[in-house]
């Protein structure tokens, strides 16, 4: 995206105007607005527009045959549609009539400025290719690749590329996959991915994540209610299944589902059915599954927190997604990447870091992974009054000097701690052992089984409650 790109918004609704017009123009764009689709003809007939972002509930018009009229009046400018949950069926179909793409409200930034960026790819294209190469060109624009440096995702390591040539070889089948690893290694952005490269991307991409929702609300997201279903459900909900037909749903913190909503899941994964909250009708949905977890899931199964059967099902497709400390030799893609990010974000012209700075970051054991180093970045360039990032933009913690040997020590101290552990295990076992066989040599007799140990019988009285031994006969 370049500043000053041009952007006509067209929504009857003052708030959402109101916050599309102060949140675009902080980042650079030249803004219209119209509150119907006839004030918008008037300000698309002054002047050409990179990108024109239209509500389908725009008052006075019908929103899909707007989309005719704007498309006749400005063929080159890319239409993006907003719509709310409870009319993503007429947005789909407006992508049938010419629109370019749709976002759902609420929006998230992020998803928002990603769909500017594509659209004006397009505006671009539009403008210097012949029409009959308009569909061709429009498919490369759509079609995102993994690994390449400037998409979503950064990664030129062994071990990202093989994530990616996993996720190249799944992204258009339907098949459903569980991404494992730590928080902040961008399990999101590669489920995305997996729902552009595939023949779902002109339907929705819903994310839930599991974990933030508490568990009353959840199954009503999910799968929606029927007015009347529970206090305050004074109108029937559509839920994110029944929404995404067609397209994917991203279960983000899988691991947090409820065992009730586990197994409501499991049976939309198996007959891709289900019924909303207080309804009898089943509701069939063509909904492909990407699901994501930052916890062992097999831990969680032998600790009774996790269906076994629906773990097989999520895990037909397993990526494990690499912390920062397994590819350290992409943080300087990563940098870069970032740098550029905020230098169009903040209107900043960022160049690099010196060397020390270099230092610090490739030598941090990021617990936050990429996420932590997108924001220590942005913190740098914000606080920062040169072209040149130093240690003194850097929070304090990651420069010391001993911190290589401060994580190489923890690393050790932990290493100990494991073995100490095991060992323990195992004097453990081999007591409870010992102390079976003195009882079954002395018939049970506690005080003749002490005088055998060697212990007084207050001793045997206390590890046998340690080892809930006390029915032993």
């Amino acid at each position: 995206m370049v500043a000053q790109n041009s952007i006509l918004l067209i929504d009857h609704d003052a708030s959402t105007l109101e916050f599309l017009l102060e949140f675009l123009k902080s980042e650079g764009f030249e803004l219209g607005q119209a509150g119907s689709v006839a004030g918008a003809v008037s300000e698309i007939k002054k002047r050409d527009w990179d990108v024109i972002f239209l509500d389908l509930r725009a008052s006075g018009r019908d929103g899909l045959g707007a989309i005719r009229e704007i498309r006749l009046l400005c063929p080159d400018s890319p239409v993006v549609v907003m719509s709310g949950y409870a009319s993503v069926q007429n947005a789909v179909e407006a992508m049938k009539l010419g629109a370019f793409d749709y976002v759902i409200k609420p929006f998230e930034n992020d998803d928002l400025l990603k769909v500017i960026g594509e659209a004006i790819k397009g505006s671009a294209v539009r403008k210097t290719k012949p029409r009959s190469e308009l569909k061709a060109a429009r498919g490369a624009v759509e079609t995102n690749r993994f690994g390449s440096i400037g998409n979503r995702i950064v990664g030129k390591s062994v071990v990202m590329q093989e994530v990616f040539d996993v996720a190249n070889k799944v992204a258009n089948r339907h098949t459903t996959v569980l991404l494992t690893g730590e928080s902040g290694t961008g399990k999101s952005l590669i489920a995305r991915e997996l729902h552009n490269m595939s023949d779902r991307r002109d339907f929705p991409f819903i994310t839930i994540n599991c974990a933030v929702l508490p568990e009353t609300l959840l199954e009503s997201e999910l799968f929606g209610h029927e007015k009347g279903a529970f206090t305050g459900a004074v109108a029937t909900k559509m839920g994110k299944f029944e929404l995404a037909d067609k397209g994917t749903v991203f279960l983000d913190e899988i691991g947090t589902l409820s065992f009730q909503t586990q197994a409501k899941l499991l049976r939309v994964l198996q007959d891709k059915a289900f019924e909303r909250l207080g309804g009898k009708k089943t509701i069939v949905s063509d909904v492909r599954v990407i699901a994501a977890t930052n916890e062992d899931l097999n831990e969680a199964i032998e600790a009774g927190r996790f269906r076994r059967d629906l773990y097989y099902r999520l895990y037909v497709v397993g990526i494990h997604v690499p912390s920062l400390r397994e590819r350290s030799e992409d943080i300087p893609d990563l940098i870069r990447h970032f740098i550029a990010k905020f230098n169009h974000k903040f209107s900043l012209n960022v160049k690099g870091l010196t060397s020390n700075a270099t230092k610090v970051l490739t030598q941090y054991p990021w617990p936050g992974n990429v996420r932590e180093l997108e924001n220590i970045i942005e913190r740098a360039m914000v606080l920062g009054s040169g072209d040149i990032i130093s240690t003194d933009e850097l929070p304090s913690h990651m420069f010391s000097e001993s911190l290589p040997v401060q994580q190489t020590f923890r690393n050790r101290y932990i290493a100990f701690q494991e073995e100490e552990r095991c060992l323990s295990n195992v004097i453990v076992d081999v007591e409870r052992t010992m102390l079976e066989e003195a009882l079954r040599q002395t018939g049970g007799h506690r005080e003749k089984t002490a005088k055998m140990l060697g212990i007084s019988r207050r001793t045997l009285q206390y590890k046998l409650k340690k080892y809930e031994m006390l029915d032993v006969r």
